[in-house]
């Protein structure tokens, strides 16, 4: 009997106010340990469900941490953080994808990108098998994120009343960019080959390393990369003209 493919579902996030008091684990919310588990909550159920409708896989539950909207995070509880990620990704063994729940704009009290951080954790253990990572509108995308994540999907509205449509779409996304990368290559992919009916896309990552097929990879016409690029060049000139040495944060309001 062939085995299921496995599916990850991981996560961090945090917005932070960076003139607030710092938080610890006590302010934090694991999601993940909350009755139901993920498939019960709003940050991940509909990705989870997607990803079941798109063809039987094995769900693997890992830590999925949320601070909301909140002061920089203690260097003590994010290493403890990375600590408890580090370990249930090595319990959780092979994986063939990755789903990363995430906001995009945290912070700790010495870490100005903590989301980059976390995500090179993620990649350590993913090595070739996707990772799509869930974005909030407000995320600040460092260079150093685009690099370790495949596809970012990112909210469109604020409020953000479209949380829903992201999770499926990357639940798709997901499915689709496991055709040749990862652990058992094309174990995401339905059983007749199917396909979701948007673009395939690649991140910059696995394009510069030759992961996939050309077909796979993310077109440069693709809107989504467009929408990706804008942000980097709005951000490098908005720390050149605060004059921050490009891919540092600065303080936020």
């Amino acid at each position: 009997m062939t085995a299921l493919p496995r599916v990850g579902v991981i996560g961090f996030m945090h917005e932070v106010n960076a003139l607030a008091e710092p938080v610890t684990l006590e302010e934090g919310w694991e999601a993940s340990a909350a009755p139901g588990g993920l498939v019960a909550a709003w940050e991940a159920g509909p990705a989870i469900e997607r990803l079941r409708a798109l063809r039987p896989v094995e769900i693997v539950e890992l830590p999925v941490w949320e601070f909301g909207a909140s002061g920089p995070l203690r260097d003590d509880a994010f290493a403890a953080l990375l600590d408890g990620w580090t370990r249930s990704l090595a319990a959780a063994g092979p994986l063939d994808g990755v789903l990363v729940l995430g906001h995009g704009a945290g912070r700790t009290l010495a870490d100005t990108d903590p989301d980059a951080t976390f995500l090179r954790l993620v990649r350590r253990h993913a090595g070739p098998a996707p990772v799509v990572a869930v974005l909030d509108f407000h995320a600040n995308v460092s260079p150093a994120m685009c690099e370790l994540i495949d596809v970012p999907v990112a909210y469109r509205t604020n409020p953000h009343v479209d949380i829903r449509e992201r999770l499926e779409e990357a639940a798709e996304q997901l499915h689709r960019s496991a055709g040749g990368t990862g652990h058992g290559a094309g174990a995401l992919q339905a059983a007749d080959g199917a396909a979701p009916d948007r673009p395939a896309h690649r991140g910059r990552r696995a394009a510069r390393h030759g992961g996939g097929s050309g077909a796979g990879r993310m077109p440069r016409s693709d809107p989504q990369r467009q929408r990706l690029r804008r942000v980097l060049t709005r951000r490098r000139a908005r720390c050149r003209r605060v004059g921050l040495r490009h891919g540092r944060r600065g303080a936020r309001r």
